[in-house]
């Protein structure tokens, strides 16, 4: 993907009410990656609500709030490390191991994506990417299912991990390649100049704004 397409889609995004990005701001606000230390209310209005307003429609629960800082709780200690990989570098990322896991990155994913998916309540694939995204934002996607058919990927953790974020790694190398030779700069360069473009967004942000705009709401 020509990295002036990124550019363009997330131009549009950022300037368009029907996107929701003020819900995406509004939820940047707190500290996912101390999930599990927020207050229920918290959790309830703004991790719920954040889903919530990107149609989720996940019951607003006790029980539910408990399963989601469970579920966080099971892997905490693996998410501070994974905060270091981004969409990038995935590929050659794969095989390293995390921490004293025992699994590499792309176990280690399926796993935390699987974690997420068995929430129940509605909190299924899409809500556990959202989620993860906002944990990690520079590794995990964000999906929906217009988007995942149009890739034509199975609803599976395995499916996300091995064909999902494969090709949206391709599509940011591609964006980070290309930019480097138009603008003749390095890649590391080239990476921090899409994202300056982009409003400072991640390149795993600006590929779901992308997907968003092409398959979702078939703006672009």
């Amino acid at each position: 993907m020509h990295y002036t397409e990124l550019i363009e889609a997330s131009r549009i995004f950022r300037s368009s009410e029907d996107t929701y990005d003020w819900a995406w701001r509004r939820a940047k606000k707190i500290d996912w990656l101390k999930l599990d230390e927020l207050t229920d209310e918290v959790i309830k209005e703004e991790v719920l609500g954040f889903l919530n307003r990107w149609s989720c429609r996940i019951p607003v629960t006790d029980e539910l709030v408990s399963r989601i800082r469970g579920s966080f709780q099971y892997r905490k200690e693996m998410f501070p490390e994974l905060s270091s990989f981004g969409l990038d570098t995935f590929e050659e990322d794969l095989g390293k191991k995390i921490g004293n896991s025992g699994m590499n990155l792309s176990e280690v994913m399926i796993q935390l994506f699987r974690d997420f998916t068995m929430i129940g309540d509605r909190f299924r694939d899409v809500a556990a990417s959202k989620t993860l995204h906002m944990i990690l934002p520079k590794l995990f996607v964000m999906w929906d299912n217009a988007i995942r058919e149009a890739y034509n990927i199975d609803k599976s953790p395995s499916g996300y991990v091995y064909d999902f974020i494969p090709m949206m790694a391709s599509h940011a190398r591609e964006a980070i390649t290309t930019f480097a030779a138009e603008r003749e700069v390095n890649l590391e360069e080239a990476h921090r100049g899409i994202s300056e473009l982009c409003g400072g967004r991640t390149l795993a942000k600006v590929v779901d704004e992308y997907n968003y705009l092409r398959y979702t709401s078939g703006i672009i």
